[in-house]
């Protein structure tokens, strides 16, 4: 049975079950809570991205929380999640968006932004702890980010193919050289550099993004595309590679705040994709079983990474939300996966929120930074 099959089993079951007994519901403060769920994520090896059906190490999940896991206590483990998937990475020469039962699969095809996440990892690691890629790791960096850029990269316009699809964040969307993916190639050239390894991935990507991306009011999700997508407007920001030190970058961020608040993007809390009622115009099959997963719904990753920007030209907002999230936290006893529109659990026919998410790392580190 293919690991997507057996994801797919359990992911009914559970919803199942929860329909009749509810969620799994943690005792304590909002703290104990969050520390109680990211150790119910550690699986002796390696952090999962849930405790619930998502018993599968992701790696763009795990990058997101690495640095908050660092801060609150959980340093340890983090570097050990780290080391061991790089070397699982390493023996099978390939990066994967997930690992399950000590398999490597990508859902549901090539993710972009696997490896640019892997690489800044190891930065991340460098900066923060010192911890500088041994050469095999940086042999492995060197000669992936070659196969890396003929699979990805189109040598003619310098940013992601058009001709093909890449799985990235949204991974229900069939999308072609989205702003997001270009992102995280420019991520990925910028880490590169930073840990000294030799690469030929293009060097002009912030100049190139702007260019094709920004209309003036916001970044379009694709080159073709107008609509607007929240991954394609937080992560140009979050990843450093507009810096909003600069005035200009400060005023490109500022007016896509304005417009997330416009179209009510972080009501009732933050963070939906989309504004009510937007559709995609391609999907893949599975979505399905999951109507409005990637679309107007609220998605807790991306909102604990929106309060954190906002936190850098809103404090007091971004502590509103954040109360918000704790208000959740406090009525589930969990930290879940996605909400509807109108802010309640996700769940359709098939599938029902997961629970019990590693982002409530983020989360805490979030709280104690602003809230004490």
């Amino acid at each position: 049975m293919s690991i997507i099959i057996n994801q797919g089993i359990s992911m009914f079951l559970r919803n199942i079950k929860v329909r009749f007994n509810g969620f799994k519901r943690y005792r304590g403060s909002v703290k104990t809570i969050s520390k109680s769920i990211i150790n119910g994520c550690w699986n002796g090896k390696y952090f999962n991205v849930s405790s619930g059906h998502f018993k599968v190490f992701y790696i763009r999940d795990f990058a997101w929380v690495f640095e908050p896991l660092i801060k609150k206590g959980f340093k340890e483990k983090a570097i050990k999640t780290l080391n061991y998937v790089t070397n699982k990475y390493i023996q099978s020469k390939r990066v994967s968006v997930a690992l399950y039962n000590n398999r490597l699969y990508d859902f549901p095809s090539y993710a972009v932004d696997s490896f640019p996440y892997l690489v800044m990892l190891h930065r991340k690691a460098k900066e923060l702890l010192d911890i500088n890629p041994s050469e095999d790791v940086k042999r492995f960096f060197k000669d992936y980010a070659e196969a890396y850029k003929k699979k990805v990269i189109d040598n003619r316009t310098g940013l992601v193919r058009e001709d093909k699809f890449f799985s990235s964040i949204k991974d229900h969307h069939l999308r072609r050289s989205s702003c997001y993916d270009n992102v995280m190639v420019a991520m990925l050239s910028k880490d590169l550099n930073f840990l000294n390894i030799s690469n030929s991935l293009p060097r002009d990507q912030k100049k190139k993004i702007k260019k094709k991306f920004w209309n003036g009011k916001y970044f379009k999700d694709g080159m073709d595309d107008n609509s607007f997508s929240s991954d394609s407007n937080i992560f140009p920001f979050w990843t450093g590679l507009y810096d909003i030190s600069v005035k200009e970058n400060k005023r490109m961020l500022m007016s896509v705040l304005e417009y997330i608040t416009e179209r009510k993007l972080n009501s009732p809390f933050p963070l939906k994709y989309h504004y009510n009622g937007f559709r995609p115009k391609r999907l893949i099959k599975e979505s399905f079983f999951a109507k409005d997963y990637e679309t107007d719904s609220i998605w807790m990753h991306i909102g604990l990474i929106y309060i954190d920007i906002l936190s850098k030209v809103n404090r007091e907002a971004a502590k509103m939300y954040l109360i918000s999230y704790k208000t959740l936290i406090d009525v589930h006893k969990t930290f879940l996966e996605v909400y509807d529109k109108k802010g309640k659990p996700y769940k359709s026919l098939f599938y029902y929120t997961d629970e019990g998410m590693i982002w409530i790392a983020y989360f805490l580190e979030l709280y104690e930074r602003l809230l004490g």
